[in-house]
């Protein structure tokens, strides 16, 4: 089947990079409330490198790239002196810090007196009251967003967080699960559903979730980490054993899971074991403290709302697109490339923005740049990788698939689309079949058990192609697409 262009360039089901919702909570700070709760190890830093292997939502449309980390794309050198946005010399840190601020906050209200009847509008309104601290009027835009609008399931999983940042953990968990209900494929709402259960006791309904959590995501970092310290708190020493070391797998240096091993040892009375782990444990819990030392929480707090102020120009600039005034767009997304320089992520929606909107070349363009600028990016390298082959160019399509995949191995993302490469260019048939099995162990969703039947079906496994299609079917039936090669698969057997 050859490379066709598609409205987005999507990653796969289980592994979308996506700008920041409403809701969402860095992993760091939920493991500390759980750590805190279960251990009661006041003090300890968690060293929680984890990102789940999905990110959570779809990837969103952008424009505007960069040329390297320290330069702004031309588009944003073309931006007028009073359209600039708070300047790093002229300015002390704090002085920065506030200035981004108040620029979102304006920028969010004129939005809204722009655009009154728009949930979109008032959604974001609420999220820049949410991120400068202002939980209540946050809150307030959102119900009035939800009152003109269908259910929005960003909304109840904001509302959730701040239940929960405020020990509500019943409300917490409910509107998580009525967000889960509108997108029962978010990545992260079942281990924060999971996180606003324990504290109330609610060990097996937690537990129920996680193992649900597991089975879409094998490699969640943070599931298999709670359900250690469930098992833990239920005295189940083994079972928490188990699940720590799962986290150890995925993460040799995961500081909180030999903390989790050190207190099963300890109460097995294991002393071999605890001396091992207390030596692991204090070896990473010593350099986890000295990045805090080595840290200038002045100026990360400064590049934090840096990037949050260009998450939300880049939010708006799309809201103006949807109400058709183009240029306002354009201005903001200048603003938002301008104020993404350490940003890669936000950089990629950008060049995605104009991929979206059939801009192929320069979508191309500023991918090739982000690569220059940021050649570790393992999503830039895949999104990359599938627009070269789109435009024909199979050799470096292979090229950026590779680094994609050297450079974010837990994904499935890379192996899938390089397997689907060489199925395409039937250079690699056998080498396919071996990729698009690891996708599918790493990643079991619809679209890697199609590409997977395809792979088999290449293979001479006709049996094996039925069997994966079937697979995919099941869990997306709706796809009309999979029903069509399913028929034309079963008419040969027949």
């Amino acid at each position: 089947m050859p490379y066709r262009k598609n409205k987005e360039l999507k990653r796969p089901d289980s592994h979308r990079s996506a700008h920041r919702g409403i809701g969402t909570l860095p992993t760091t700070k939920w493991m500390a409330v759980a750590a805190a709760f279960v251990l009661g190890c006041v003090g300890i830093v968690l060293h929680l490198k984890h990102r789940d292997n999905s990110a959570d939502d779809t990837i969103a449309d952008g424009s505007v790239g960069v040329a390297s980390k320290s330069q702004l794309s031309d588009s944003a050198t073309r931006m007028t002196e009073s359209e600039s946005v708070a300047d790093p010399v002229a300015t002390d840190v704090n002085e920065q810090t506030e200035s981004f601020k108040q620029l979102k906050l304006e920028l969010a209200v004129k939005l809204r007196d722009r655009f009154p009847d728009s949930s979109e509008a008032l959604v974001l309104l609420g999220n820049v009251y949410r991120d400068n601290g202002d939980s209540s009027e946050a809150i307030r835009y959102w119900q009035e967003a939800l009152r003109i609008a269908s259910p929005r399931p960003d909304v109840y999983e904001g509302m959730g967080m701040i239940a929960f940042e405020k020990g509500e953990y019943g409300k917490a968990a409910d509107f998580w699960r009525e967000s889960l209900n509108l997108n029962p494929h978010a990545a992260g709402l079942r281990t924060n559903i999971a996180q606003a259960l324990m504290p109330l006791g609610r060990y097996d309904e937690a537990l129920e979730v996680l193992k649900e959590q597991i089975e879409l995501y094998p490699t969640s970092h943070t599931a298999h980490f709670l359900a250690g310290q469930i098992f833990l708190q239920k005295k189940d020493y083994e079972h928490a054993r188990e699940e720590y070391l799962k986290v150890l797998e995925l993460d040799s240096e995961h500081t909180s899971s030999y903390y989790g091993l050190l207190t099963v040892s300890i109460r097995l009375g294991e002393k071999d074991k605890v001396q091992e782990y207390r030596e692991k444990f204090n070896r990473l819990k010593a350099l986890d403290l000295q990045k805090v030392i080595d840290n200038n929480k002045l100026v990360n707090d400064l590049a934090a709302v840096r990037q949050n102020y260009a998450e939300t120009a880049f939010n708006a600039a799309q809201i103006y697109e949807q109400n058709e005034q183009a240029g306002e767009a354009m201005v903001l997304l200048d603003k938002a490339a301008q104020a993404s320089q350490d940003n890669p992520e936000l950089l990629v929606r950008i060049a995605q923005w104009h991929y979206a909107r059939g801009r192929v070349s320069e979508s191309l363009a500023l991918h090739e740049q982000i690569a220059r600028a940021y050649p570790g990016n393992g999503s830039n390298l895949l999104l990359l990788g599938i627009l070269y082959a789109q435009t024909g160019r199979f050799e470096d399509a292979k090229k950026a698939l590779i680094g994609s995949i050297e450079h974010s191995p837990e994904s499935a993302d890379g192996y899938r689309e390089l397997a689907r490469l060489y199925l395409h260019t039937r250079t690699g048939i056998a080498q396919a079949k071996v990729l698009v099995e690891k996708a599918v162990s790493l990643s079991p969703v619809a679209p890697n058990y199609f590409v997977l039947s395809r792979a088999y079906d290449s293979n001479g496994d006709r049996q094996g192609a039925i069997s994966a299609l079937l697979k995919a079917i099941e869990l997306d039936p709706t796809n009309q697409e999979y029903r069509r090669i399913y028929d034309a698969i079963t008419s040969k057997t027949q």
